[in-house]
């Protein structure tokens, strides 16, 4: 269902390979799919992530395809169920380290809070143009909201993320596939957090404050170009 190019591309850790190998295929379903009549598909999909389990340790055992002539659908669904909760738990593991989610604070500078600001401000404008059911809506909401007022505290958490995260995908899960930019725009808040982790991580071991080499007012022109140049909005047709 993909090429071998793309799987040699995979990264080394098989737990994070797995959830982009997952992705991967659900694309190929996505553009394929579904074929209800037979699911051949979405059984060649189930087939090839059961190998990729069984080859690699990733956290997760999955069954083999029911038989032709049983129900399909619940199996098919019980399964994107299991592998959008483990793909997902992964992301955060990755994101998090070794530290516990309620333990875990960051501290945030004025220039990430905002920049984590301008893409919730994405996400909702993303969820409010999407159909979705009206219940998905308000606990996507919600969750955002928690995660704005987490990210303006002096130190922030990652759990609050991490529940909108899994919650919008969770819905990508239930069938609402227009959700996917939604993701990938989280994705990017998940990288501010990773880039602010390892920067507490470097004062930590250093004591104080990074050393720059170069100082300057040059840098702060460059990194807001970097930033403009990166900017979502590129992406994502809301």
């Amino acid at each position: 269902m993909i090429s071998d190019e793309d799987i040699q591309k995979l990264p080394d850790d098989p737990k994070l390979a797995f959830a982009k190998f997952v992705r991967l295929l659900r694309e190929v379903v996505d553009r394929d799919g579904p074929n209800k009549e037979d699911y051949s598909i979405e059984r060649a999909f189930a087939n090839h992530v059961r190998a990729f389990a069984d080859t690699h340790d990733v956290g997760i055992k999955i069954d083999p395809s029911p038989a032709p002539d049983i129900d399909f659908s619940n199996f098919y669904k019980k399964l994107i169920d299991s592998l959008d909760y483990i793909t997902t738990k992964s992301r955060l593991e990755t994101l998090r380290g070794s530290d516990s989610m309620d333990h875990g604070q960051i501290e945030l500078s004025d220039d990430y809070r905002s920049q984590i600001h301008r893409h919730l401000i994405k996400v909702r404008k993303i969820i409010n143009a999407v159909e979705i059911e009206d219940r998905l809506r308000e606990n996507i909401f919600k969750r955002l909201n928690a995660l704005a007022a987490e990210v303006d505290k002096s130190r922030s958490g990652l759990m609050r993320f991490a529940d909108a995260y899994i919650e919008i995908t969770a819905a990508i899960g239930d069938g609402f596939n227009n959700l996917e930019p939604a993701v990938k725009v989280m994705e990017r808040i998940g990288g501010i957090f990773g880039k602010a982790r390892k920067e507490c991580d470097v004062k930590q071991i250093s004591g104080g404050e990074e050393k720059k080499l170069i100082t300057g007012p040059a840098d702060a022109a460059h990194t807001d170009d970097i930033a403009e140049k990166g900017d979502i909005d590129d992406e994502i047709p809301f």
